[in-house]
């Protein structure tokens, strides 16, 4: 673990630019140049009629002279120009009212900073300098100047106001508001990003939960600054949301939120064990007074509860300063010298806090610079350089780790790559076979399926890998087809093709002979011939495990009957001409049909069914793989979406047409969802008899 930057060199380093700041603050201030002091002769006025003499002490709170503590206050004084001044271009230096103001001259507006009610908002802690035209100076007579500031629960004067030359005003109120409000936004803007690169590198390693809260510490920072200058913003002092509102939100939810992330920052850097424990606790300290908060309904009781609210911030803390003492004290395990780091790091705030409470609090020189926030920049700062060193010392022994590993890898890499080349000729060889297995098989399959008379048929064919499972083939003597055979072999890939290239032609086979004349002129029963194929299968195919479902049909010569014989395969599905209708063709007593092809041991039985097909009916067979295919909401494509297109295009389109049609909205169906099955859909129109 880096160790923290010796803290001494630390403090050093704060302290001299507390030195820089302060001399910058003293040159500016103790500047000798003419100026028109306008605090000794004062006069307010909470109704803009009645006017009393106040004191310059008495201008730093002037909610006092309100029972609710809230109004509009008019300051009013007179002055006269010097001759020394009289030629110059000359500016009011009005300090920063709080909380908005509006500053006349002979009754004239010559500038306002924020927004008085109804829509009043606070301009921040901006300094204000505001020209006064030549036009509305008499420079023989008096001049009075009036300033309304809006207070509320607090509010007043905290700094002289002078007229002097423009360009003097201006620079002091620019070298001010440097501090107050340029460089308190420029630190924002900072946190932002550094909440930006935390964050993003707690995404990467999201159990080093200390980047996570650091992150969010930088960014409740920002949010809280943010009520330091609200007027640098186009527009924001327009009263688009209340001050009210705007002062919860960015305020005490910010100041608070940076004590609870501060806190959990602490805990997680130092390794607390049992900080799940504590964070309900903790959560229920933050969201309390953030809920108390948003129920107050005006700025002024809000004034009041700062003590309380900074009590609840103390109270985040106890948990870290608690575990703090725990680590120094008790345990004495700080190996890494994070307590010390923590304490380095917290010196920049604990030198401003002291600075603050003897410029602010005794000697009350309000125009010095917060150096308590500032040193709160140079912690996240310090942190952000520590944290940021961690972390590039952990990178670059990962990196190390790396490059050793890189070389075990490139010597595993050469071993591999060589077997890889080896194991790249075998799988290139395989690949081949393969190819010439799916030639093989193709020449298998009918490729000429428009040649029978009588008959418009379209095939669809599409195996899951090189070679398929699936397997059609027609029947025919010369040109006159007497069926066609559709069958399934179980699984998918090389063995099932195999399957295939077994059956196909012992199928065929059978059918023809199964298809001659008896002496009696009779043909053998179709479920006595798939009876036979399935024992010949059996026979044929010894210990292979695979078997067959499919479907056979034959035709009747100039004569609309069918017969089919349907094992375990998808029903066929045929659209009537006459009747304009779709049906399944199921056997008409189930219960006598039961079995696979090519099962040993196993008794089936094939049931015959009987249907016609007069001209221009159409008959659709199809494999599992069609059916069963499902889209990215897990459903199937089903029976019922084929027979809907049957029936839409049964009449007036061809084989072709039908066939395009199905598979069209198939892939539309399914979109991009993987095939798990070969698919063959065959489409048969019946042209004449």
């Amino acid at each position: 673990m880096v160790k923290c930057t010796n803290p001494k060199s630390l403090f050093f380093s704060f302290l001299s630019v507390l030195v820089f700041v302060s001399s910058i603050f003293v040159s500016c201030s103790n500047s000798e140049y003419e100026k028109i002091l306008l605090m000794d002769n004062l006069y307010v006025s909470t109704d803009e009629v009645t006017y009393e003499a106040i004191s310059a002490e008495e201008t730093k709170n002037l909610a006092y002279l309100f029972p609710d503590q809230e109004g509009l206050v008019w300051l009013k004084t007179y002055f006269t120009v010097p001759d020394s001044l009289r030629y110059d271009d000359l500016a009011v230096y009005a300090g920063r009212p709080q909380l908005a103001d509006k500053v006349y001259i002979n009754g004239q507006v010559i500038g306002h900073g924020g927004n008085l009610p109804p829509q009043g908002f606070s301009a921040g802690l901006g300094f204000r300098a505001y020209d006064i035209p030549k036009v509305l100076l008499d420079l023989d007579g008096p001049n009075c100047l009036k300033m309304c500031i809006w207070v509320s629960g607090t509010g007043g004067l905290d700094t002289d106001i002078f007229i002097a030359e423009e360009e003097r005003t201006h620079y002091r109120a620019d070298v001010q508001n440097f501090f107050y409000t340029k460089l308190t936004m420029i630190y924002s803007f900072v946190m932002a990003v550094i909440f930006i690169f935390y964050f993003c590198l707690y995404l990467r390693e999201k159990e080093n939960k200390s980047h996570l809260f650091f992150a969010l510490m930088n960014l409740s920072s920002a949010f809280f600054l943010f009520t330091f200058y609200p007027s640098e913003f186009p527009g924001m002092t327009r009263g688009y949301i209340s001050y009210l509102t705007f002062f919860k939100i960015f305020f005490i939810t910010g100041g608070l939120l940076t004590s609870f992330f501060v806190n959990s920052f602490i805990l997680h850097y130092l390794g607390y064990k049992r900080i799940n424990e504590s964070f309900m606790t903790r959560l229920i300290v933050l969201l309390v007074p953030v809920f108390l908060c948003f129920c107050i309904p005006s700025y002024a009781t809000i004034t009041k509860l700062l003590p309380l609210i900074i009590g609840f911030i103390l109270c985040q803390l106890i948990f870290a300063v608690i575990h703090l003492f725990n680590v120094m004290f008790i345990t004495r395990n700080d190996n890494n010298g994070k307590v010390g780091t923590l304490f380095g790091c917290f010196y920049a705030v604990f030198v401003g806090l002291a600075f603050d409470l003897v410029v602010h609090i005794i000697l009350k020189l309000n125009e010095w610079p917060v150096m308590t926030f500032i040193g709160w920049q140079g912690t996240l700062i310090t942190f952000l350089v520590i944290l940021t060193r961690e972390y590039n010392k952990i990178s670059g022994e990962l990196k190390k780790l790396s490059r050793n590993l890189q070389l075990e890898i490139d010597e595993k890499t050469e071993f591999i790559t060589e077997k890889s080349k080896n194991l790249q000729k075998e799988q290139d060889k395989i690949s081949r076979e393969m190819v010439f297995a799916a030639h093989v098989q193709q020449a298998f399959y009918p490729h000429f399926v428009n040649d029978f008379k009588g008959w418009d048929i379209s095939v669809y064919f599409r195996p899951l890998e090189f070679v398929s499972g699936d397997m059609y083939n027609f029947y025919a003597e010369k040109n006159k087809l007497d069926g066609f055979g559709l069958f399934d072999v179980s699984g998918h890939g090389l063995a099932a093709g195999l399957v295939t290239m077994l059956t196909q032609n012992m199928i065929a086979q059978h059918f023809k002979d199964g298809n001659l004349p008896d002496a009696n002129g009779n043909k053998k029963p179709l479920p006595q011939i798939m009876e036979e194929i399935s024992d010949h299968v059996i026979k044929e195919k010894g210990q292979v495990e695979n078997y067959l479902v499919g479907t056979l049909c034959r035709f009747e010569q100039k004569s609309p009957k069918v017969e089919m014989v349907n094992a375990g395969s998808p029903p066929l599905i045929l659209y009537s001409s006459a009747t304009k209708s779709v049906r399944e063709l199921l056997p008409s007593d189930e219960t006598t049909q039961f079995g696979m092809i090519g099962v040993e041991g196993f008794s089936v039985s094939f049931s015959l069914t009987e249907f016609e097909m007069s001209e221009n009916d159409v008959v659709v067979a199809y494999t599992d793989g069609l059916n069963e295919a499902i889209n990215p909401l897990n459903e199937q494509f089903g029976r019922q979406r084929i027979a809907e297109i049957l029936q839409e295009n049964g009449d007036n389109s061809t084989a072709q047409q039908i066939k395009e049609a199905i598979m069209a909205k198939f892939e539309a169906f399914r979109e991009k969802v993987p095939l798990a099955d070969d698919i063959t859909l065959i489409v048969m129109k019946r042209t004449a008899l």
